[in-house]
């Protein structure tokens, strides 16, 4: 078996299990059917995602395995990213909680309408990587080619209004952001940020 799918399976088999106890070690209950729902809207999103960029996009899913603030190099990308993964989880954790002691009851159309917006998050998600297969999990720039004097550059973020999907800058020195392609509206014009190892 190819070592980045199994690296795929072991993350998902590990992650699912997590949230399994996140949620209903939280809740104190199996009878939290919200939890259910969540649980299975989620795998469902992160499975199909993943299976998406294991048939059709393997460096791009190598990259997105490589999530969490041990993969970031600056300092303050990896406070950043904790932050992130804090608030997350936080989001999680507080409605179970709500729950568990009763201290709010929501209506189950306010339940399920989180989770049609879950949905909707994940297919944005999806349209990003499907217009802009460099969207790593963790901020990067990419190695520089030794062919040419070009600079790592990040990647246009919307190719699909632009002539070009990436654009080089010769000289970062003197242009920190260069405008790429030609869109048909200058609002949507892709901006990328020159930087030199």
């Amino acid at each position: 078996m190819n070592p980045l799918y199994r690296q795929a399976i072991i993350q998902g088999v590990f992650g699912f299990i997590f949230f399994i106890a996140l949620i209903f070690g939280t809740a104190g209950t199996w009878e939290y059917w919200q939890g259910w729902v969540f649980l299975a809207v989620f795998a469902a999103s992160t499975t199909a995602f993943t299976l998406y960029l294991a048939l059709y996009d393997t460096p791009l899913l190598e990259r997105r395995l490589k999530a969490g603030p041990w993969h970031e190099e600056e300092q303050s990308q990896k406070i950043i990213v904790s932050l992130i993964f804090l608030a997350f989880f936080a989001f999680i954790i507080l409605p179970i909680l709500d729950y568990r002691y009763g201290l709010s009851p929501v209506p189950a159309w306010v339940s399920i309408a989180g989770n049609v917006i879950i949905v909707c998050s994940f297919l944005a998600i999806f349209w990003v990587i499907k217009v802009n297969s460099w969207a790593a999990s963790n901020i990067r720039v990419e190695a520089r080619s030794e062919s040419h004097r070009y600079w790592p550059v990040c990647v246009c973020a919307a190719p699909h209004v632009c002539r070009s999907p990436l654009a080089v800058c010769r000289d970062p020195a003197r242009a920190r952001l260069v405008v790429v392609g030609r869109a048909r509206d200058p609002i949507l014009a892709s901006i990328v940020v020159a930087s030199p190892r």
